[in-house]
C-alpha cells in the first residue's frame, strides 16, 4: 500500500457535508467537551499513541469582547457574527475559548502547526495529530471566567488506516459490477475486528456482505481486509477529474479507523482528465 505521511502538522480539512455524515454514521469515541473551563473536562475512553485523526464540531457564543483564542472558529458573538480568532500565550492568557488537547491549547499542543485552520461555515474541522500513549483529554482553556461562555465542542477520534482501491481508474461509463477496497490497519490492530457493517465510503456507501477477505494485499507481512462496494453506487459519488475518497469504520471495541486514497475518473465521450 502506498503509506501516508502521518506529520504531527495540520493537512487539510474535509468538507462540511462529509464531516456531518461521519458524526452521524459513527458514535464510537466521541466526546462532547462543554464550555464550562478547564483544561481536562472530558475524555477518551480507549487510549490511543502516535497518529490520530481528531474532527471538530460544535457551536457557542460567548458574553467576553473579543480578542478571543479561538482556532477553530466555533464561537459567535450575540447577532451570530463569528469571532475572529488571535493567539496569546495560552499560559500568560488563560481566558481563552480554544479547545485544549492532554492539558494544552490545541494549536500548541500539534506539533508544526503554524496557523489555523480556514474558516467553515458548518463549523467543522478535521486534522492529524500525534499524541502520547494513553487517553486523550480535552477541555475548554477559559479558566479566568468560565461562565460567560455557553455551548460546546464535538470531538470525534480515529486511527488511521491505509487504504488501496481496485481499479485506480474507474470510467463512468463501464458496466462494472464491483470497487474492491483494502483497508490496512496500525500496528498493534487486528482487521478481524473491524465491524464491516460500520464501514462507509464517503460516508454514505456501505460494503456489500459478501465477499470479504483477511489478506495481505501488498505483501507487506501486515494483514489487510478486502471488502467490495457497489461500482454504481461509487461511481454516482464521483466525477471526471481526480477524487478523494475517503473510508471510516469502526472496530469491535469501539475504535474508529478512518484512511483516504484517491482515484482516476474518467468519462469517456465527455472529455477525460
Amino acid at each position: 500500500m502506498c503509506r501516508p505521511k502521518f506529520s504531527r502538522s495540520l493537512l487539510f480539512l474535509f468538507t462540511a457535508g462529509l464531516l456531518l455524515a461521519l458524526a452521524v454514521s459513527l458514535s464510537a469515541e466521541t466526546v462532547v467537551v462543554p464550555f464550562t473551563g478547564g483544561t481536562a473536562a472530558a475524555s477518551t475512553l480507549l487510549p490511543y499513541s502516535g497518529p490520530v485523526w481528531i474532527s471538530v464540531s460544535g457551536t457557542g457564543t460567548i458574553a467576553a469582547t473579543p480578542p478571543i483564542n479561538d482556532a477553530f472558529y466555533i464561537f459567535t458573538d450575540a447577532a451570530g457574527i463569528e469571532i475572529p480568532p488571535v493567539y496569546p500565550d495560552p499560559v500568560g492568557q488563560p481566558d481563552s475559548g480554544i479547545l485544549w488537547m492532554n492539558g494544552a491549547a490545541a494549536q500548541y499542543s500539534i506539533s508544526g502547526w503554524t496557523a489555523p485552520p480556514a474558516y467553515n461555515s458548518g463549523h467543522q474541522y478535521a486534522f492529524l495529530a500525534g499524541v502520547s500513549a494513553g487517553p486523550i483529554s480535552f477541555g475548554v482553556g477559559d479558566a479566568a471566567n468560565p461562565t460567560d461562555n455557553t455551548g460546546s465542542y464535538t470531538v470525534w477520534v480515529a486511527v488511521p488506516a491505509e487504504v488501496d482501491l481496485t481499479p485506480q481508474t474507474l470510467n463512468l461509463r463501464s458496466n462494472g459490477r464491483w470497487v474492491t477496497v483494502f483497508i490496512e490497519l496500525p500496528v498493534g490492530l487486528n482487521p478481524r475486528n473491524i465491524v464491516r457493517s460500520s464501514i462507509r465510503l464517503n460516508g454514505s456507501v456501505a460494503p456489500a456482505a459478501r465477499p470479504w477477505a483477511i489478506g495481505d494485499h501488498d505483501g507487506d507481512r501486515i494483514r489487510d481486509l478486502m471488502v467490495k462496494f457497489s461500482r454504481s453506487a461509487v461511481q454516482s459519488l464521483l466525477s471526471p477529474g481526480e477524487d478523494t475518497i475517503t473510508l471510516t469504520g469502526d472496530l469491535a471495541d469501539g475504535t474508529s479507523f478512518l484512511g483516504t486514497t484517491t482515484v482516476r475518473v474518467i468519462n469517456p465521450g465527455r472529455g477525460r482528465r
